[in-house]
């Protein structure tokens, strides 16, 4: 079992890297290497987005991904998009919390 790999999907190897993934991996490194390192990065704020600006961007990204030329253009990266609403979003991640917690537990998986 120690040699099983996921792998990831066609879909998903097709995306370009992502740039803030790379940057905290570098700053993550340097850490490593005891530089001391500045971060004028995303934070975490204490605070949630208010709703009001949750709502705005979730209605102006449902219309951007209605537009023929964007729907093209996300169809030949492979990325299909769901639109719902802020709620929904957030009830479906907890149940895939709840879900993959068990395929994980009920698999023996553990970090090395």
């Amino acid at each position: 079992m120690a040699d099983f790999r996921i792998q990831p999907s066609e879909r998903i190897s097709r995306l370009p890297p992502y740039l803030f993934a790379r940057i905290n991996a570098l700053k993550h490194k340097k850490r490593q290497q005891g530089i001391d390192i500045i971060d004028l990065g995303m934070g975490n704020p204490s605070d949630p987005t208010p709703k009001v600006i949750v709502d705005k961007l979730n209605h102006q990204i449902t219309a951007i991904e209605r537009v023929p030329e964007t729907r093209a253009r996300l169809d030949v990266i492979g990325f299909d998009p769901v639109s719902n609403t802020p709620d929904e979003f957030v009830a479906y991640v907890k149940t895939e919390v709840v879900k993959w917690a068990k395929v994980i537990k009920d698999s023996g998986a553990h970090v090395d």
